[in-house]
């Protein structure tokens, strides 16, 4: 009604009206928060028990349901992405792609060597603290992926 208006009287330029910007992502840390070093946890210098294995983290990609994330919590202005630069469209990647798919997750972690429920390697067991702001739109996130990630055998406390 407002802008009808400027988009029909304007000879400079375009009236765009492009999506939000603003993405909702999970950071993940590839350094050991269990060893110290020099008195500090996490350090860049060391590895993280599971989460260094490509293999982990694209099952736990796989059994992320950004779908209903975006439908559930967002309704029509939410949109399942895997980029983080969304828009302008133009600019938005048609590189990457995503797909939730349980099965698939569960191969994939197999053929790495991640078996048993919980997922363990070498005696190394998967299990998942997810930590998030007190936010009631990212703990229902939260919900959503912890039910994906505990059906593939991971373990996932949220906080």
């Amino acid at each position: 009604s407002v802008l009808v208006p400027m988009a029909e009287g304007s000879t400079v330029g375009d009236l765009v009206n492009t999506p939000s910007v603003n993405v909702e992502r999970l950071l993940v840390n590839f350094a050991d928060p269990n060893k110290e070093v020099d008195g500090a946890r996490s350090e860049p210098s060391t590895q993280h028990p599971f989460l260094s294995d490509k293999s982990v983290r694209e099952a736990l990609m796989l059994a992320s349901d950004r779908q209903t994330v975006a439908d559930q919590l967002y309704g029509p202005a939410g949109k399942a992405t895997p980029n983080i630069l969304v828009a302008p469209e133009k600019f938005a990647s048609q590189n990457t792609s995503f797909e939730f798919n349980l099965d698939k997750a569960k191969q994939t972690l197999d053929a790495a060597g991640w078996t048993g429920s919980p997922r363990a390697k070498g005696g190394v067991p998967i299990k998942i603290l997810y930590q998030t702001t007190i936010n009631p739109l990212r703990q229902k996130t939260q919900e959503i992926i912890k039910q994906g990630w505990e059906s593939i055998g991971v373990p996932t406390e949220l906080k």
